[in-house]
Order: C-alpha cells, then sequence, then structure tokens
C-alpha cells in the first residue's frame, strides 16, 4: 500500500511538473523572419509593422516593441559608425534628447557577432539598439523598446535566443 501511495505521489508531481512546463513553453514565441533574424521571448507577440527592411512586433502583454533591421552592406556610407548615428539621431529627434542620454557599448558580443549595444531611458522607458555585421558584411539591428521595470527578463531572451536562422523546434 506504501509503495502504492508513492507511486501516485510521484505519479502527481511528474503531471505537475508536466503541465508546468507545457505552459512555461506555450509562453514563450519565437518571431523574426529570415532576412532579419528570429528571437524566442515570452509574452504574446504580434507582428505590427513591415517595410522592406525593418519589421516590429509588439506584446500585448508587457506593451514592449521589438524591431529588426537590415541597413544593408557595408560601405563607405554606410558604416556601423554611420548606422549608430542614424539610431540615435532618430531617439533625440523623437524624445528631446541629448546624445549624453545614451550608453554606448562597442566591441561586445551578440549571437558571435561583433556589436553595438545602445540604450537609453526616457520616462521609464528602456530603448535598446544592438547593431552588428554578419558574415557578408550586411549591417543588421535589433531594437527594443520597453517599460523599464520590465526589460530584464526580455534583453535577457533577446541576448539568449538571437539568431539570423530560424530555430528548429
Amino acid at each position: 500500500m506504501k509503495k502504492m501511495k508513492n507511486y501516485l505521489t510521484f505519479i502527481g508531481i511528474l503531471f505537475v511538473a508536466i503541465i508546468l512546463t507545457a505552459c512555461n513553453k506555450a509562453e514563450s514565441m519565437t518571431i523574426g523572419t529570415d532576412n532579419l533574424g528570429y528571437v524566442t521571448v515570452k509574452g504574446n507577440w504580434m507582428e505590427t509593422e513591415k517595410d522592406s527592411g525593418s519589421l516590429f512586433f509588439s506584446d500585448s502583454k508587457s506593451g514592449a516593441t521589438i524591431g529588426f533591421f537590415d541597413f544593408g552592406d557595408i560601405n563607405e556610407q554606410n558604416t556601423m559608425d554611420t548606422a549608430l548615428q542614424s539610431f540615435i539621431q532618430s531617439v533625440i529627434e523623437d524624445n528631446s534628447l541629448t546624445e549624453d542620454k545614451f550608453q554606448i557599448e562597442r566591441g561586445i558580443k551578440f549571437a558571435g557577432f561583433d556589436a553595438y549595444k545602445v540604450s537609453t531611458e526616457v520616462d521609464e522607458t528602456t530603448s535598446i539598439l544592438w547593431l552588428f555585421t554578419d558574415n557578408e558584411n550586411n549591417i543588421h539591428a535589433l531594437s527594443l523598446d520597453v517599460l523599464s521595470k520590465k526589460a530584464a527578463s526580455i534583453i535577457i531572451d533577446i541576448e539568449k535566443t538571437f539568431s539570423l536562422t530560424k530555430p528548429t523546434e
């Protein structure tokens, strides 16, 4: 009888573990596209905007927005620094900021690529841009805009799961 009780307890614990695992997996979504990259993040993400060089998703739970960008080939007019300045300038214009409000990390690794990470905070919203070149010298970027108190877990998911190729299920 004691073995049967232990067995039933084990089955109950196993059942709860399976349910919790299924719930956790259901909360994560892989978003992106072959040309711009993919991330797997928790939330309920929907595509909100798309054009030839960018794609945006928004999460109804956190209010976060993730943007994927392709700036094209590196050349004399199109460099990591010009793409970086373009991003900073657009955020400055949209939010009446000055350049000293940005933290720029150069020489970091993002998905195995040399990258810049630019971050700023405006009115309790964190904005981050990861800017990098792929193996074919195309400049790519991924952006995140989210309430600062919800940023940490999404940043971890992005930095852990970003890939230029679709992950296998």
